[in-house]
């Protein structure tokens, strides 16, 4: 899809290219391996896992953080321009991918807290790997193209949020009625 769009966008002699299987590759070792070795933890030391759960989910929020205020710093001459052209289907996409994470493991019968993690994790990890699929010296390596990722990154912070803040008022109901 990358590179139909690149075509599409920016002509078929565009200097920017994706290799399919090396960008298979470097996606499976920066989403799947990291989960596979907190698994594999979380299976072999259980109580490890369990005091390394909190520091690790600070870590990573920050290391979230940090890719998107560094994608908007390289581009904070556009992100104005940008949020305007790009935000509406950014946030089309964001509570697209929101509500499908929500209301598709529930067809499945999974439970709430499964659902709501669900929901969160597809709309939070695809602006994080969007921005560094084209904004990595070993992808892409062109921070223009990571400026669409960045605005979704921006509304998922909000989305996400809202979503959150809905989910922990329900609860709330429900402890107290």
């Amino acid at each position: 899809m990358v590179n139909i769009a690149i075509q599409h966008y920016m002509g078929v002699a565009s200097e920017f290219h994706l290799d399919v299987l090396s960008s298979i590759l470097k996606i499976v070792t920066i989403t799947i391996v990291p989960a596979a070795i907190g698994m594999a933890v979380k299976a072999l030391a259980p109580g490890f896992s369990q005091k390394a759960q909190k520091p690790v989910k600070i870590m990573s929020a920050i290391f979230l953080v940090l890719v998107i205020f560094a994608a908007i710093y390289q581009e904070r001459g556009s992100i104005v321009q940008s949020m305007v052209v790009a935000g509406p289907a950014a946030l089309l996409l964001n509570l697209s991918g929101m509500l499908l994470g929500y209301y598709i493991p529930k067809l499945f019968h999974l439970p709430l807290p499964q659902q709501i993690t669900i929901s969160i994790e597809t709309s939070i990890q695809n602006g994080t790997l969007a921005i560094a699929i084209a904004s990595s010296p070993l992808m892409l390596g062109n921070a223009t193209m990571a400026i669409p990722a960045v605005v979704y990154s921006l509304i998922m912070f909000i989305t996400a949020g809202l979503f959150i803040s809905l989910v922990n008022r329900r609860k709330a109901k429900l402890v107290t009625a």
